[in-house]
């Protein structure tokens, strides 16, 4: 696999990119035992299924309080609340961190598409409450975006994917460890053309680790670190 040899190790994958989260209320202060509502927004490049993660931490230990996780669809963009009652004992808080972040669906940390995050001062009681809104989304196009979509069947991994920004480019297949991002197997490289075709990635081997299977779109000669597009589904 060109720009990867056996057993290289790639720096921490950061999120995969491709959306933008905001949050647009939360309460300035609140108590344990509240309930609260934090209002987001997001916007996707492309249209794709998408879960949204709402967990609290407590600072500075970033030490995990309380969680959900909210399915929105495959519209890429829209608003809605999360709604969140946090624990009736935070030990030694002063702070909590709101982290909002998006996945592809039934994906996970650290295989993001977005991240954001707030501070939360912990008082005796909760002020500025947002009101809560319903999930309102809508849908723009995938024109003119690189873009790759991984679905698993059972068939295998079938992959979809969109060359726009250049006439041919490769894409790149790998299994990487999920612990330590070692590479672990791959397919010979694919020259593609600009426009959207699909594959079906099956036999792949068995490994007795979690792991997950990363598919780019690379220029000609290039590599995964200036990939024009990236997905990845982590599995075991």
């Amino acid at each position: 696999m060109a720009g990867v040899v056996v057993g290289a190790v790639r720096e921490y994958p950061h999120g995969l990119g491709g959306a933008r989260l905001n949050i647009v209320c939360s309460p300035t202060e609140a108590a344990p035992g509240d309930t609260v509502n934090i209002q987001v927004s997001y916007d996707m490049d492309i249209i794709r299924p998408v879960d949204l993660h709402f967990d609290v931490l407590q600072e500075p230990q970033k030490t995990w309080l309380a969680g959900s996780t909210t399915y929105l669809g495959t519209d890429n963009n829209g608003s809605l609340s999360v709604n969140l009652t946090l624990p009736s004992v935070i030990p030694d808080a002063s702070m909590i961190l709101w982290k909002v972040f998006l996945t592809p669906h039934t994906q996970r940390f650290p295989n993001m598409l977005a991240e954001t995050g707030i501070n939360l001062p912990i008082t005796n009681h909760l002020s500025h409450q947002c009101p809560y809104l319903p999930l309102k989304s809508s849908v723009h196009s995938n024109d003119g975006v690189d873009y790759v979509l991984i679905k698993r069947t059972e068939e295998g991994f079938v992959v979809r994917y969109a060359l726009a920004s250049e006439d041919e480019a490769e894409v790149h297949v790998a299994i990487m460890d999920e612990a330590t991002n070692l590479w672990l197997w791959g397919m010979p490289i694919e020259r593609i053309e600009r426009g959207v075709d699909t594959m079906t990635i099956h036999d792949i081997p068995f490994f007795p680790m979690p792991v997950y299977l990363d598919v780019s779109i690379v220029p000609i000669g290039g590599s995964w670190e200036g990939r024009l597009a990236e997905d990845r589904v982590y599995f075991s």
